[in-house]
């Protein structure tokens, strides 16, 4: 509504229902609006409202016919790392068959994307992490800081040291 006093998320609830309305012959629009509306609410910890939003973000990817693409795949993954984040009966056993699932469509040789192996070891890190194993959380979060450290012009800073500190996190724990 603009009021002052929206919050970020009051306007991002307000925003979700026109997304199919308004760009419903843009569906790679729909999917990157539904990927960014997933991660607002996963930040503000609405894992029910991630899940739809993730949900419908991977819909449009596919009606966009890019299921398979970049984006689609990081999608996935931001979801698999969501899931584990929840800490809900099943979360962790979702993220783990979601991460399993989306590694297994990807090629053994060459390696991934090297975009994709940075989400693919950040999901794996934030599965295990919740999932108890903080030796792989360990293992998984360097990679995943060391890939992003080398393309800074793809991981902006705040985004370096967000796996940065979830490596450091493993060390406190």
């Amino acid at each position: 509504s603009g009021a002052a006093g929206d919050t970020l998320i009051d306007a991002t609830r307000a925003a979700e229902p026109e997304i199919d309305r308004r760009f419903k012959h843009a569906p790679l629009v729909c999917a990157h609006l539904y990927d960014t509306l997933a991660r607002v609410f996963s930040q503000q910890s609405d894992w029910e409202s991630a899940r739809n939003a993730f949900a419908k973000a991977d819909a449009a990817y596919h009606r966009a016919h890019a299921g398979g693409s970049q984006a689609a795949i990081i999608s996935r993954l931001r979801h698999a790392s969501m899931e584990a984040l929840a800490d809900t009966k099943g979360s962790v056993e979702r993220a783990r068959a979601m991460i399993a699932a989306e590694a297994s469509k990807l090629p053994s040789a060459p390696p991934p994307d090297p975009q994709i192996a940075v989400w693919l070891a950040s999901a794996r890190g934030m599965t295990e992490l919740a999932g108890g194993d903080l030796h792989v959380a360990l293992e998984q979060f360097s990679r995943a800081a060391t890939l992003a450290d080398s393309m800074p012009a793809i991981f902006d800073q705040r985004t370096r040291n967000k796996f940065h500190q979830r490596r450091a996190f493993i060390y406190v724990r």
